[in-house]
């Protein structure tokens, strides 16, 4: 049988394997455009309606039928049939079904996503300072990209280097912890297939032993307080912080009608909705607190008077204790309060902490005997009460 003339990189030839006789149909790179293909025939007339069929193959796929799998290529020719009688490409069908498949996908904005995000968060009553971290955080993540980028382009990537750019690893963790939020968010939604914070590890970071202040300086930042007009307004908050270990953001959000000093025993009311561990929590009010309230109680309206910030850094340098030391109203108290009572699940209940957490870290901070010290500070004279506006 003669062998048709074939193009370069195409040949069809006899070959054997011990006693057996065969022949071989062999297609090179450069009709394939990648892989080489071998393929075997007992006749000659086997292998040349072979290679007819792989010309009509190439003629209508180009190279490009090479690339796919058998049930590929077997698919591609159905689709092919079924747009048989219309207008339509194979190209254009397709674009079609994948943006009816993921109409979100194909249009929403990360900031439009951001929006709602924020909205679906206040709808299922997030507390307001909780809506302006995550403001906050998302506000400057965006910041960091192009304008109006969509949301399905958004990469693992994208996420590590926008974290980079923090030097402290305690805010890398809290970046990232908003980030996985609003991401699991975006997955339910249906806005992303997948979450881009899923494998970025958070930062490794050593516990360091917590700040507390000595009894001197509590009773030196309770003197300031008592004895300059533009710091006075700051005494209750900063009683409470001290004497009840409220966090700072349930102090923010604390009002006068949350504090019952004239029940017995007084106490404080965290609601489950200001708690930051979203429990209702009561909080007992010691003595010494009660005096350093009791000549500022009202019915009601916050604790924490206007021009906060400023306040508080004017008391800031008068006590000398800048740079303020982080958390250490409550760490304070967590300390002395253990070291008085000896009873970590106490001291938990108080904080709304778990009995682990205060073992671990306010165990033998402080000795018995500051402790009765720190309980011991109450005014030294009448607290001359300024009025602030609220």
């Amino acid at each position: 049988m003669k062998i048709p003339k074939l193009p370069s990189g195409v040949s069809i030839f006899r070959d054997s394997s011990g006693d057996r006789q065969y022949w071989v149909l062999r297609l090179g790179k450069r009709w394939t455009g990648g892989q080489v293909i071998r393929r075997t025939f007992s006749t000659a007339s086997a292998a040349k309606s072979a290679w007819e069929a792989e010309t009509s193959k190439r003629t209508a796929f180009g190279t490009g039928g090479y690339q796919l799998s058998s049930s590929q290529l077997g698919e591609a020719i159905a689709c092919f049939q079924s747009l048989d009688g219309t207008e339509l490409t194979l190209s254009d069908a397709v674009k079609l079904a994948i943006k009816v498949a993921h109409p979100k996908k194909a249009s929403i904005s990360l900031q439009d996503v951001i929006k709602a995000f924020l909205e679906a968060q206040k709808a299922k009553g997030a507390a307001s300072r909780t809506l302006l971290s995550y403001q906050s955080f998302l506000r400057l993540f965006a910041a960091n990209l192009s304008t109006n980028i969509l949301i399905h382009r958004i990469s693992q990537t994208d996420i590590t280097k926008h974290l980079s750019r923090y030097e402290r690893l305690a805010s890398r963790n809290g970046h990232l912890r908003h980030l996985q939020a609003f991401f699991r968010w975006t997955v339910k939604r249906g806005w992303r297939d997948d979450d881009p914070t899923i494998h970025v590890e958070r930062a490794h970071i050593v516990d360091e032993p917590i700040t507390i202040l000595s009894v001197e300086q509590c009773a030196r930042l309770l003197e300031v307080c008592q004895s300059d007009s533009k710091c006075t307004p700051l005494l209750p908050a900063i009683a409470v912080g001290l004497f009840a270990g409220l966090r700072a953001s349930e102090i923010a959000a604390l009002d006068w009608s949350e504090i019952q000093l004239d029940a017995s025993p007084a106490f404080i009311e965290v609601s489950a909705r200001k708690s930051k561990t979203r429990r209702r929590r009561i909080v007992s009010i010691a003595d010494c607190l009660h005096q350093w309230l009791q000549p500022f109680a009202r019915l009601n309206g916050p604790i924490t008077p206007d021009h906060w910030r400023e306040r508080h850094g004017h008391m800031q340098q008068l006590a000398k204790l800048t740079p303020w030391p982080r958390n250490c109203l409550r760490h304070s108290f967590g300390s002395y309060h253990f070291a008085l009572h000896r009873n970590e699940s106490l001291t938990a209940a108080e904080m709304g902490n778990t009995p682990a957490v205060v073992f671990a870290h306010y165990r033998e901070v402080v000795k018995p005997t500051d402790a009765k010290r720190f309980w011991n500070l109450v005014p030294s004279r009448a607290v001359n009460v300024v009025e602030f506006a609220v």
